[in-house]
């Protein structure tokens, strides 16, 4: 009786945690973190901005001092959101959005500093 019950409750716990797993898998789209987003953005329109590459390594220097986020910390976000293809789409997504808004005059959100 007790090999039972433990074996149902070992059942049950591994039911639980597949549950657990889907529904986070699910919730993925939703773990895009839009500071992320931004800064990835600000980073290329800085890339493709600036033709000097001290001048395009100084606004990029910028971008992510002002987000207080380190390169290395930036790189490991973007290393985590590539090795997953279902959270780089959703990314992806999100980005067009973003640069869709800086198509606009009239809402131009972009936080590229000019290099001094």
């Amino acid at each position: 009786m007790v090999f039972l019950r433990m074996r149902s409750n070992r059942n049950s716990i591994a039911l639980g945690l597949l549950a657990l797993a889907c529904m986070s898998a699910c919730d993925r789209k939703d773990a895009i973190d839009q500071t992320a987003v931004n800064l990835y953005v600000d980073l290329r329109v800085a890339t493709v901005e600036y033709k000097d590459s001290i001048q395009v390594r100084i606004a990029r220097q910028n971008i992510l001092r002002d987000a207080a986020v380190t390169s290395a910390e930036f790189t490991a976000k973007m290393q985590d959101i590539r090795e997953n293809p279902e959270l780089w789409d959703h990314f992806q997504d999100a980005v067009v959005k973003r640069l869709e808004t800086l198509s606009r005059p009239d809402s131009l959100q972009l936080r590229v500093r000019a290099p001094k």
